[in-house]
């Protein structure tokens, strides 16, 4: 569980994120078991073997761009990171390697990120670093956000600027160090034994998650809402025009030209802003719902850009569900309610939300910027739908009605834009889609209603539902998986149109299982579920004798 990485990696230090000092906590059981070995030398090395391949996903790497490399008097001789030339800085000592990004490649690296984004709810940031003997002490480090450094191989001894002692990390060992810190790293000294490399990684984490980049999306939030109307979150203060020529006491010239009369303007714009602002901060210990906006617009950021979760992080779906088993999220962290602007429906008399996620955004995408996953082509939209299960008809492989009045929202470029429906066999429809879609051709109409609004166009990745399906939704997104799960049946009295309730709870059932959101616990007794046993026995029945064969195998090429 998502909880419990944190719990392994920082112990009863879980909780250090906003300390101001440093924090060295020393390996256990378990961060040993999770990080030695997770990156070094030998990883790079293969990976740079598993990167010369033709099909490699992400293409060979480079130089520059995806790994820096460092030496005193050495260079690189090729652009390409190859095998051979791994091999070769392996032979030469004193190289510093870095490996920007590395959960973008490399497996273990995204599990382990993906993991920590999930637990803290925020962008993780990435480098790998392999020293080789004789390295050099690095060059001064400021940590831009709050950073974890995972000693992975070998030992290093690090120097941070508030603390006069050194800290040596072992293998297993991870470091906090505030943001802000300023440290400097050096392999440690190897007594007795010939000197090895080095290795670590580092995340950096709430780079962008600070109570300063919340003021920030207010302010936002306040600007893209209608100024001057009664209800603008602005006060009166901050509705009034700037003095005719205020603009032009600003800048170098009006400095050198004027310089009292651009101090004075200085001074009349400071004041006036912070009244204005002082009164916006009084508004908001009164109605703490003008921080909404901001926090779904911060919520939005993250879902967007962070990783998708690992395989091995995700639930086997099991079989589809039927109106005596249960459901269960089939991971924490990944799934948010957001509520969305649409057309009027009276199948929606609450409006729409996304059940919006990251299980379709791309891991080679990750921490490039604020991407819409609206911006990939199709042919890797499909490559990640087969990854997760997922085909390319209709919405993960299930084809479905759409809603009569959201694809219309879509088709004149509405905030409801759904590519694809839901729709059951008695006749009624959901509007169900993914948010970032549209149906082709309808770019030729937006032009014209983007002009009507300065404010900017947020895509989420998800899938659009009446908000009259939002408790439901809920409940089984609050089910984890070492829960004993949601009853479909106690989906019944939470679904809209009552008169069909067990039929709107089956359809959502099997909406969230085609969509690869909710696992299936099958009902004690039932016939799947003694075919799941049978078939659960039969796979570790094969699994041991495997292993068995591997550990022959082993064996006999040892001897």
């Amino acid at each position: 569980q998502q909880g419990d990485l944190l719990q392994v990696l920082l112990g009863s230090n879980a909780n250090c994120w906003g300390r101001q000092q440093p924090v060295h906590v020393p390996a256990t059981p378990g961060s040993i078991s999770l990080l030695n070995g997770l990156f070094s030398a030998e990883a790079l090395g293969q990976l740079a073997r598993q990167q010369d391949k033709a099909d490699s996903d992400h293409g060979p790497l480079l130089f520059g761009i995806d790994v820096l490399a460092t030496h005193a008097t050495e260079i690189v001789s090729s652009p390409m990171v190859t095998a051979k030339e791994i091999k070769a800085m392996r032979k030469t000592e004193g190289w510093h390697i870095q490996v920007l990004e590395p959960q973008r490649i490399h497996d273990g690296a995204w599990q382990l990120v993906a993991g920590v984004e999930a637990a803290m709810g925020c962008l993780v940031g990435a480098t790998a670093h392999v020293l080789l003997p004789g390295c050099p002490p690095s060059a001064p480090l400021m940590a831009k956000g709050d950073m974890l450094v995972c000693q992975t191989q070998g030992s290093t001894t690090w120097s941070v600027d508030q603390v006069a002692s050194e800290f040596t990390l072992a293998e297993g060992d991870v470091l906090f160090v505030p943001r802000g810190c300023t440290c400097v790293w050096t392999a440690a000294a190897t007594e007795g034994a010939k000197a090895g490399p080095a290795s670590c990684l580092m995340l950096t984490t709430n780079a962008e998650a600070t109570w300063g980049h919340l003021a920030q999306r207010v302010l936002q939030a306040c600007t893209y809402s209608t100024s001057g109307e009664v209800g603008s979150p602005w006060p009166a203060q901050l509705l009034h025009s700037l003095p005719a020529g205020f603009l032009t006491h600003a800048g170098l010239l009006a400095d050198l030209t004027n310089p009292k009369g651009s101090a004075a303007h200085g001074h009349l714009a400071a004041s006036t802003l912070a009244g204005g602002l002082r009164a916006l901060a009084a508004s908001l210990e009164t109605n703490s719902q003008l921080v909404a906006p901001a926090m779904d617009a911060m919520a939005a950021h993250f879902i967007r850009n962070r990783l998708p979760p690992h395989p091995a992080q995700l639930l086997e779906e099991g079989p589809e569900p039927a109106l005596e088993d249960s459901l269960v999220c089939r991971g924490e962290g990944l799934f948010m309610l957001v509520p969305i602007s649409g057309p009027e429906d009276p199948d929606a008399p609450d409006g729409y939300i996304v059940l919006t996620n990251p299980m379709r955004n791309l891991r080679q995408n990750h921490m490039k910027g604020d991407i819409s996953e609206g911006e990939e082509s199709d042919e890797q939209s499909d490559d990640e739908d087969d990854e997760h299960g997922c085909g390319g008809q209709g919405v993960c492989g299930h084809a479905h009605h759409n809603h009569t009045g959201v694809e219309a929202a879509g088709a004149e470029g509405e905030d409801v834009a759904t590519g694809h429906g839901n729709g059951h066999g008695n006749g009624h429809g959901h509007g169900h889609g993914h948010a970032d879609e549209k149906e082709d051709g309808d770019d030729s109409d937006d032009s014209d209603d983007s002009d009507d609004s300065d404010e900017p166009e947020v895509e989420l990745p998800g899938e659009v539902l009446p908000a009259g399906y939002a408790p439901a939704l809920a409940k089984v997104l609050a089910a984890g998986p070492s829960g004993p799960g949601v009853p479909v049946r106690e989906l019944i009295r939470l679904v809209p149109h009552s008169e069909r309730g067990e039929d709107e709870a089956m359809w959502l059932a099997n909406v969230l299982w085609s969509l690869g959101f909710a696992s299936t616990r099958l009902a004690p007794g039932s016939a799947k579920a003694y075919v799941a046993e049978d078939l659960k026995a039969t796979k570790a029945g094969k699994a041991g004798k495997g292993s068995d064969a591997g550990a022959r195998s082993v064996k006999k090429g040892r001897k």
